[in-house]
């Protein structure tokens, strides 16, 4: 009977889609981010002061400003600080930050970025000992160099060592150190030149006075 009496009263159902996303108004920092729920999202420079509306969807943002659609990013979801941490790979994030270096300090998600814990007590030394634009652009292109390298543990043991020692060893000192150099020497084949005679054995068996009286 209830259901009945609800029935009378339910409405036509709408002909357009309802709202399945949370509108949000974020600003772009300085650094040409904006934080949305607690994970940061690098965006144009061009809108660094802006006010963006974000419409956020369970697997995306959709930027707006001015009435416009500017770009959609992946959404991220924030690890959580209990429970089992979820690893982040390194590789797939400091090609932006390489960009904007600063942009380290403000990620809720820099431990699990940071390829290990000896990285991040690198953060932690480099942040005390320099202003953060600087030890955020020391550790990122060191980040850079280990991902192309693939040296991340050997880059940091070393680093550690020689701040141990006193030393403080600038991206180029770890550039030269781990990058790449091409061989000094370069080998090259070994080629063995054929006799020129041996061409006549491709010269039908023929008389020397016949092939001049051809000729």
């Amino acid at each position: 009977a209830r259901i009945t009496i609800e029935r009378g009263a339910l409405m036509p159902l709408p002909s357009r889609p309802g709202t399945d996303y949370t509108e949000l108004t974020v600003r772009v920092t300085t650094s040409s981010t904006i934080q949305v729920r607690k994970v940061l999202y690098s965006v144009p420079s061009r809108l660094i002061g802006e006010r963006l509306r974000v419409h956020l969807y369970d697997d995306r943002l959709v930027l707006h400003h001015a009435q416009q659609v500017l770009l959609t990013l992946p959404r991220l979801h924030a690890t959580p600080k209990s429970g089992r941490r979820r690893m982040i790979d390194y590789r797939h994030v400091v090609g932006w930050l390489v960009r904007k270096p600063r942009a380290l300090a403000g990620l809720t998600f820099r431990d699990e970025l940071l390829p290990g814990a000896d990285w991040r007590e690198l953060y932690a030394r480099l942040t005390a000992q320099w202003p953060v634009a600087e030890a955020c652009k020391r550790i990122v292109g060191a980040l850079a160099l280990a991902a192309e390298q693939d040296q991340a543990e050997a880059i940091a043991t070393y680093w550690l060592g020689a701040l141990e020692c006193g030393d403080s060893p600038t991206l180029a000192d770890l550039q030269a150190r781990f990058a790449a150099r091409p061989s000094s020497t370069i080998e090259l084949p070994q080629v063995t030149q054929h006799e020129i005679a041996s061409y006549d054995v491709l010269i039908p068996s023929t008389s020397a006075t016949e092939l001049r009286c051809h000729a």
